[in-house]
Order: C-alpha cells, then structure tokens, then sequence
C-alpha cells in the first residue's frame, strides 16, 4: 500500500512540474511538447507499419505461449 501511495505522490508532483514548464514555455514550444507527451503518428512511413508487423509477428506468439 505505502509504494502505492508514493507512486501515486510522485506522479502528481511529476505532473505539476510538467504543466508548470509548459505554462512557461512559448507556444511553438509547448505544441511541439504535447504532441510528443500523446504521441503521434504524424510523418511516419509504411517501413514503420512493417516494423511493427515483424515485431508483433514474433512477439505475439511467445507472448501468448508465456502469459500464463
């Protein structure tokens, strides 16, 4: 219970240093920051869907095969 708690501790304070660098920060530089804090898509090629595919390819099974 106490690590979840701590987690849950440095999850807000880790949170609230982020959104006061963003408030700081200048608007270029904040968009650029959110988009990479969500993620995106944006510029990607079909090399990386075939990446993903490979990978999922290999991993999937040995996942299911260990996931008990």
């Amino acid at each position: 219970m106490r690590l979840v708690l701590i987690g849950l501790g440095v999850t807000a304070m880790l949170g609230s240093v982020n959104s006061y660098l963003l408030t700081r920060s200048t608007l270029n530089s904040a968009q650029n920051a959110h988009a990479w804090l969500i993620g995106t898509l944006n510029g990607r090629t079909w090399g990386s869907v075939r990446t993903m595919v490979l990978a999922l390819l290999v991993l999937l099974p040995a996942t299911v095969l260990l996931g008990r």
